[in-house]
């Protein structure tokens, strides 16, 4: 569990567990959880999870969460899912559906539409922006039916204006460091969730002046990426991506200039038109995004969607 140092009437004063020193012995490591259906989030670093965690939660409802800011000076919140385990039905069309699935969806005072998600989220992330006075992340979560697997582990972080790990605004999810790797939310599960239309940024690092995304060659589903598209192959027409694609500004081989693609759908990944084969996108626009976009899904889930993608850095 992931914890704050502080002293033991602080933790108290503020419902905490002490679970280890820090400072030399002359502090603990206080965690903060809040394990019910529900309730109000006002410290930083709190481990939001379902009653009886680590046991699952078979109740049907809803739990709805209120996650405030610690102090003025706060501008973002990031949840990280380290672990979210929620219903996603295997029949019918794609998508986090009331009635049939479980839902989570996020509220901000701003009103800014958020993506609503489900299914399988472990080890995902979102940030939230929160800069203005009275600002809160709101997170229902409807749940349906007695779902066997269902459990979730959510610790919530609070980040300062000032903070230099502050995240580019609007950016749902943020990657620092020069190597790593992202997914499609629900991609454990084989399905890429309808209506999303989000940012993902990247940290870019000292002296690297472009990004390569690459599918993952680690053990996954049968395709590491596939978006739908009604041609076959790779695709990286403005005209083929339209139903899901990612979107890599002025991608290519290198990324300087030898391609002006900005979206990549399709049964495989790469830089050119009707491949057969994953390959590699290369961008050097700097700031590094790669915007995720799928309209309201329809399709059947007897196909497996989705993308689990490798990124990489290079020096300049």
């Amino acid at each position: 569990m992931t914890g704050t140092c502080l002293s033991p009437l602080e933790c108290n004063q503020r419902g905490g567990t002490a679970e280890g020193s820090c400072a030399s012995g002359f502090g603990i490591c206080c965690v903060l959880r809040l394990e019910s259906c529900g309730g109000q989030i006002l410290n930083n670093v709190t481990q939001v999870q379902n009653p009886g965690y680590p046991s699952k939660y078979k109740t049907a409802g809803s739990c709805t969460y209120i996650f405030r800011k610690q102090s003025e000076d706060i501008c973002q919140i990031r949840l990280d899912f380290k672990t979210g385990t929620f219903s996603y039905s295997s029949k019918g069309t794609t998508g986090c559906i009331p009635g049939t699935t479980d839902v989570l969806s996020f509220t901000l005072k701003n009103k800014v539409p958020y993506s609503k998600v489900c299914g399988e989220l472990t080890g995902q992330h979102m940030y939230y922006e929160v800069g203005s006075p009275g600002d809160t992340v709101t997170l229902d979560i409807s749940l349906v039916g007695s779902v066997l697997e269902r459990k979730w582990n959510i610790l919530a972080t609070q980040i300062a204006c000032a903070d230099p790990w502050r995240a580019p605004t609007d950016c749902l999810q943020y990657h620092t460091g020069p190597i790593g790797s992202f997914q499609s939310f629900n991609f454990a599960s084989g399905q890429l969730l309808s209506s999303q239309n989000y940012r993902i940024c990247f940290r870019q690092e000292l002296r690297y002046c472009s990004i390569s995304y690459r599918p993952s060659s680690l053990p996954s589903p049968p395709n590491p990426f596939l978006l739908p598209t009604s041609n076959p192959g790779g695709t990286t027409t403005t005209n083929n991506c339209v139903v899901a694609y990612l979107g890599i500004p002025v991608g290519g081989d290198s990324g300087f200039g030898d391609s002006k693609a900005n979206r990549y759908c399709g049964n495989f990944f790469d830089s050119s038109e009707g491949a057969t084969r994953n390959g590699q996108v290369s961008a050097a626009v700097t700031p590094f995004d790669v915007f995720v976009f799928s309209d309201a899904l329809t399709l059947d889930k007897s196909g497996r969607t989705g993308f689990n993608m490798n990124y990489r850095q290079n020096v300049c």
